[in-house]
């Protein structure tokens, strides 16, 4: 048996613990102040657009509604590009009104482009604290594979966390899950969770999977509290970074064996986890087996909202479509 973690398990911890802590603040709650929701006009983002709405009106924020049409899927059939573009803005126009009512505060546009890419150029480009999309934006066939994912690519090149929320949502989450790893990635994505809970706070869920990917001991088949017990001071610091308000409470689960994207779902689907939050690691090679191919996996099985935390990395260009036509406050319900 082992009896608790070891002195190296507990440097490489305590490193990755001090690497988030130099490197990231806690967020202040003014944090959500710029909102990019992205849509394609389907219901799938109806969930996107409600929860979006809900958050400006609890922090004030702004909000702007982005759809974007991919050069390389528009049929000749469907017209010109500038009938195509009146016709989705229409079509994004009539969305609002129907899911949130009139919004003549928030802002909407149409973008051309790879769809991943565009949104993350048009987030970075202005200043979004967080991107909200829809089911349908990732669980297309072309994006079962993982490198092609479309949440999965804005996470990797913006530098906001990524919301990926059903289509029926309602209501802000207050119980939430956080994929725990350590890193400054995982610790990213709890604080935006966090900031996620309605107004009477909420549970977040700490879970930790060891997996043989990871620089720690290989964990006893049968389960040994020791084991487990041995994580207590690093719970500890992680809930310390996190700065969440008194209103939210904190609860810790090790898993010490098995893989990584099922046991996280097998949890979340026993505790009523309404929020799934996990890291995004990046392109790293390495990296990209291990976390990479637990966000992926969330991604795609998950049936609660999903929160990817963003990578940091910055996308340039300018905005493709920003033509009156194309680009114009919303005025739901007209």
């Amino acid at each position: 048996m082992i009896s608790a973690t070891t002195d190296s398990e507990r440097a490489t911890v305590a490193t990755s613990l001090a690497m988030a802590r130099s490197s990231s603040a806690p967020i202040p709650p003014e944090a959500l102040r710029r909102m990019l929701v992205a849509t394609d006009g389907s219901s799938a983002a109806d969930g996107a657009l409600k929860l979006a709405d809900l958050i400006a009106e609890r922090d004030d924020a702004f909000v702007a509604v982005l759809s974007v049409l991919d050069p390389e899927s528009r049929l000749p059939a469907a017209g010109p590009l500038v009938e195509q573009v009146e016709r989705r803005f229409a079509s994004l126009r009539g969305q609002i009104g129907i899911v949130v009512g009139a919004r003549p505060q928030w802002h909407g546009a149409i973008d051309i482009g790879p769809v991943g890419e565009t949104i993350s150029r048009v987030a970075t480009a202005r200043g979004s604290d967080l991107i909200v999309v829809g089911f349908g934006l990732h669980r297309r066939l072309r994006d079962r594979i993982p490198e092609k994912a479309t949440v999965r690519r804005i996470a990797e090149l913006s530098p906001a966390p990524v919301l990926v929320v059903p289509s029926q949502a309602r209501s802000l989450p207050t119980r939430v899950m956080l994929a725990l790893d350590f890193s400054r990635s995982s610790m990213r994505a709890g604080r935006a969770a966090i900031r996620l809970l309605g107004p009477a706070g909420g549970e977040v869920h700490l879970v930790y999977v060891h997996t043989g990917y990871e620089p720690f001991p290989v964990a006893p088949v049968d389960p040994d509290p020791t084991y487990s017990a041995g994580f207590a001071a690093f719970f500890e610091a992680v809930e310390r970074e996190l700065a969440a308000p008194p209103s939210v409470s904190f609860e810790r689960a090790v898993v010490q064996r098995g893989d990584p994207v099922s046991e996280l779902l097998a949890y979340g689907s026993a505790n009523g986890m309404e929020l799934i939050a996990v890291g995004n690691h990046g392109k790293a090679t390495h990296e990209r087996l291990h976390l990479g191919s637990v966000s992926s996996g969330i991604l795609r099985s998950a049936q609660c909202m999903v929160l990817v935390s963003g990578s940091g990395s910055r996308a340039g260009g300018d905005i493709a479509v920003d033509t009156p036509a194309a680009s114009d406050p919303i005025r739901g319900g007209q």
